[in-house]
């Protein structure tokens, strides 16, 4: 009876694994579907595990936005005031990193209700950027051209996540698509989509 139930168990386990997998595996798939695609990079400096989730505009945008708590350096330099790009909220200005091409419009994007959701994750990073810049050339080769247009964005977090994590982060990610695209529609001045290698601050 005993050594019924060692074999069963493992069996179970394998079984139950592999159903997992499965079902991560369909949800990732969907996720292409919809036009959003979810790689699982490994960071070549530090070999940490990431989660991405990036996306095509529709049309390129002016707008130049990065928002990250991963970089530990340049989040360091913040809070000793190095950094001067700030919202005015201690708590966010203390963890994160902006860059921008318009600092009118990314203090204008990044409402209390935005902070307050960025705030929930430990390590994360949102931005925009081109094709050859946040991906590499080896992503969407039938693009022939516009490819250092800012056309993509990208959410990404330290991790291997799955299903439901998986979700809030595109639900994070939409908002933050959502809100750079309403402020992109109030820029002023030249409308600049191709990115240049000191973007931002």
């Amino acid at each position: 009876m005993f050594a019924a139930i060692v074999l069963v168990i493992p069996i179970a386990y394998i079984f139950v694994g592999k159903q997992v997998r499965q079902m991560n595996a369909d949800h990732t798939r969907q996720l292409q579907i919809q036009g959003y695609v979810v790689d699982y990079p490994v960071m070549s400096s530090s070999h940490v595990q990431m989660t991405r989730i990036w996306q095509l505009f529709d049309t390129p945008t002016p707008f130049y936005v990065y928002i990250s708590s991963l970089d530990i350096i340049a989040a360091a330099a913040g809070r000793l005031g190095v950094a001067d790009l700030k919202v005015g909220n201690s708590a966010f200005d203390n963890k994160f990193v902006l860059r921008t091409n318009n600092e009118a419009l990314l203090k204008r994007m990044l409402t209390p209700e935005l902070q307050e959701a960025l705030l929930a994750w430990d390590k994360i990073c949102f931005k925009t950027g081109a094709i050859v810049g946040i991906l590499t050339v080896d992503y969407l080769p039938e693009i022939k051209t516009g490819r250092d247009e800012r056309r993509v964005w990208m959410i990404e977090t330290y991790g291997k996540l799955q299903d439901n994590d998986i979700k809030r982060l595109l639900e994070l990610g939409y908002k933050l698509r959502d809100a750079t695209l309403t402020a992109a529609k109030t820029w002023q001045g030249p409308k600049e989509i191709k990115v240049s290698f000191f973007e931002g601050r």
